[in-house]
């Protein structure tokens, strides 16, 4: 076996030769090391169009860089998710499409797994002899003598001669991108697909010019009219592609001229299904971006022009577009400052052409953005907002982007009328079926209504068209929450911290979905004390309530929460928050009473069923809490399926026949969740500490509850409003100290 390369060695020389392979990580770039004799016999074989500089995507060349570093060491996927792709979660299929892709750049025959070897049941590996160069030195070397076929359709190339490095840069970045990649085009395929992910733009402009990394969501933002096709945003490579093909992307400026070229891949094997290249004049972005979206759609839709074309887009004929991608880019960074570069720039675009569509669009977004990521608070957000978009609606009536803006200004408006609000955000959906935000903003006010499943639908469909935008998980994580689907609900929103850890108002939003300790405490109040536009909400006068009672401070609690009495909050979370207060006063009849009216608001509604279960419990009504657990939830039975997603609610139902001594009922659901754990099955920190209590394993108990205060547990009423009380009954119930428990929760509240 190789020993490992060392770090050293990868970062101090320009490229590696890999066996007939020279690699070259600073460009992605692989081309056959035509200086050493085995490369020149397979040189002579190959056509122009296979011995071309082939570039790879950033996380393959990633890949390739990874198994060389532990040279003939097979790295397990695990390792391999790890390291190339550390900042999100990503499927097999993923690593399985980069391999495959990593084996086509370094094939050059059928046989494409010589180079990168599959070692059963151990992983991936790269063996093939392996020397680290100075790239100037290959590039130097004399060129080889090679024929050209001069009935070749595809642009010759030919070799270079010696350069400089710092013309080597430059070269390497326009010709292999450009030059080489306008190659001829392949046969035009009769596949059918039906998804299509954009990937960002390759943007190789050099000086660097912002205003074209946005070139692919320029084109996006022409598709998502389309109702034939699914087209998918990716806001970054290398994640996991659910596509059927993906549209890649280049684009460069060479002297006058602007260069594009488009690609659209097939996902499964990177083969090319389509193919084109675009020129225009340096100043004519738009048209370079007009050109390949006709290139596209004339390839998809033969004959056929763009669907639900929007009426009077003055973007057809834009002299400030180079200007407005520029904004669009600095908007989509979704940073406080790059949103102020994005407002003034939109501003700019407005005061030359008031009836600037894309920029009155713009920067109404831009207002709401900053109402979410900066200090804007969201009242003064709409209301600078809406006299742009109500421009916008007389400009573009049928543009859905616009309609689903003007049906999301509308969400707070005092006696709306609902029936019409629905049928705008259908309208907007029906002209802009793949435009996500819309299909976002609508699942919102569905769950406004209470329409909790229509919501979560329509919040899956935002998130299969955006998947990486941090606002849609986020949304869906809290259509997940609604539906009491609370392991989909926190795998979301953990995936929405991992793109965007640094959000603004995440102190007070994971509280939502991750159970309160000593530290988010500390973060809360921390958050409370910066200026924020939502600290001063009524609703989140409620949340600060629920986050005191968690520290003791009861009096502070009541406070808050008679003051949000007089205030017009959601009824049935203001119950929660005074049943919340009557449990940690120890008046239990009071928090069933308030737990039984909060459910009587909306009966159908089962995530208000169970703090009303619960309740009863804790009132010793073992009986009502029976039926209502099977009024409610009637698949939670001594016979029913056990999941991960619901082993909670069948320990509370062990719980239920304990107490009611039906000792056969228990025992028969005490050995399917025995069964279930057998098979892997795993239960929360909470549920642990339950089904150990259950089980009479006391000692267990007390390992577990002080293993979670050496955690900085605190009782999360927001969770469960009888958190203290149960975790301090089975603490003294299985021998605990009372001194020691009190010790431990003191020591936690004091932050």
């Amino acid at each position: 076996m190789s020993d490992a390369v060392t770090n050293d060695e990868l970062t101090t020389n320009d490229a590696f030769i890999l066996g007939v392979w020279l690699v070259t990580p600073s460009l992605n770039t692989v081309q056959l090391n035509t200086t050493q004799p085995d490369a020149r016999i397979i040189d002579d074989r190959m056509d122009d169009a296979t011995n071309d500089v082939r570039k790879v995507t950033p996380k393959v060349m990633a890949l390739c860089e990874y198994l060389v570093r532990f040279h003939g060491q097979p790295k397990s996927q695990h390792e391999i998710a790890q390291a190339v792709w550390p900042e999100r979660v990503i499927s097999d299929s993923s690593i399985y499409q980069a391999v495959a892709q990593l084996r086509k750049a370094l094939s050059h025959d059928s046989d494409d797994t010589q180079y990168v070897e599959r070692v059963s049941g151990k992983g991936y590996r790269i063996n093939a002899p392996l020397t680290f160069v100075d790239i100037k030195k290959i590039i130097d070397k004399p060129p080889i003598e090679t024929k050209v076929d001069v009935n070749k359709a595809s642009p010759v190339v030919t070799r270079r001669r010696p350069i400089t490095i710092s013309a080597l840069v430059l070269l390497s970045v326009m010709l292999m991108a450009f030059v080489i990649s306008f190659y001829q085009k392949p046969p035009l395929t009769t596949q059918v697909i039906n998804t299509v992910a954009v990937l960002p733009t390759d943007n190789l402009s050099h000086p660097h010019n912002e205003a074209f990394d946005s070139f692919s969501q320029l084109i996006l933002s022409e598709l998502v009219t389309q109702s034939s096709y699914k087209f998918i945003y990716l806001r970054a490579k290398g994640g996991e592609v659910t596509a059927q093909a993906q549209l890649v992307t280049s684009i460069l400026r060479d002297q006058d001229k602007l260069l594009a070229s488009i690609q659209l891949l097939e996902s499964s094997t990177g083969k090319v299904l389509w193919a084109d290249n675009f020129t225009a004049n340096h100043t004519d972005y738009l048209k370079l971006k007009n050109d390949a979206v006709a290139g596209l759609i004339n390839h998809l839709m033969p004959n056929n022009v763009l669907e639900n074309q929007p009426q009077n887009n003055n973007l057809s004929q834009d002299a400030h577009f180079e200007e407005y991608a520029l904004a669009h880019y600095f908007w989509d960074q979704r940073k406080p400052k790059s949103l102020e570069q994005a407002k003034i720039a939109f501003e700019n675009i407005l005061q030359q052409s008031p009836q600037h569509i894309g920029a009155l669009v713009g920067l109404c977004h831009t207002y709401l953005y900053l109402s979410v990521y900066s200090d804007l608070p969201q009242a003064l957000a709409y209301q600078r907002c809406k006299p742009h978009i109500n421009k916008a609606v007389a400009l573009a009536p049928n543009k859905g982007e616009v309609i689903a803006t003007q049906a999301l200004l509308q969400l707070d408006i005092d006696n709306r009328n609902d029936e019409q609000l629905d049928q705008l955000f259908k309208r907007a959906i029906n002209a802009a079926p793949n435009y996500a935000m819309a299909h976002h903003w609508y699942g919102n006010y569905l769950r406004q209504l209470g329409q909790y499943q229509q919501g979560l639908k329509q919040h899956r469909t935002a998130y299969s068209l955006d998947p990486l935008s941090p606002i849609i998980i986020r949304g869906l994580s809290y259509a997940y929450l609604n539906v009491r689907q609370l392991n989909s609900a926190r795998k979301y929103y953990q995936r929405a911290l991992t793109i965007e850890p640094n959000y603004a108002h995440r102190a007070v939003e994971e509280l939502d979905f991750l159970l309160l300790n000593s530290a988010r405490a500390s973060a809360f109040l921390e958050w409370l004390d910066n200026p924020s536009n939502l600290a001063d909400k009524p609703v989140y006068r409620l949340t600060q309530a629920l986050v005191w009672l968690g520290l003791g401070k009861v009096d502070t609690a009541q406070h808050l929460i008679e003051q949000a009495q007089t205030e017009n909050v959601n009824q049935a979370f203001l119950l929660y928050c005074q049943g919340a207060l009557a449990s940690a006063k120890g008046d239990f009849p009071l928090a069933q009473q308030k737990m039984t009216a909060r459910l009587n608001l909306t009966p159908s509604v089962t995530r208000y069923a169970m703090p009303h279960i619960t309740a009863l419990l804790y009132n010793n009504q073992t009986l009502e809490a029976l039926s209502a657990l099977q009024k409610y939830f009637p698949e939670i039975n001594i016979n029913g399926q056990i999941t991960h997603e619901n082993s909670g609610l069948h320990i509370l139902l062990s719980r239920i026949y304990q107490r009611l001594n039906n000792t056969s009922a228990q025992q028969k659901v005490n050995q399917r969740l025995h069964q279930f754990i057998q098979q892997g099955g795993e239960l929360t920190p909470t549920n642990r500490v339950y089904w150990a209590f259950i089980n009479e394993q006391h000692q267990q108990v007390l390992q577990l509850i002080n293993q979670q205060f050496n955690n900085g547990w605190l009782p999360d009423f927001n969770d469960n409003i009888f958190a203290q009380t149960a975790f301090k009954n089975m603490y003294l119930n299985s021998g605990g100290s009372h001194d020691e428990w009190q010790l431990m929760l003191v020591k936690n509240r004091t932050l």
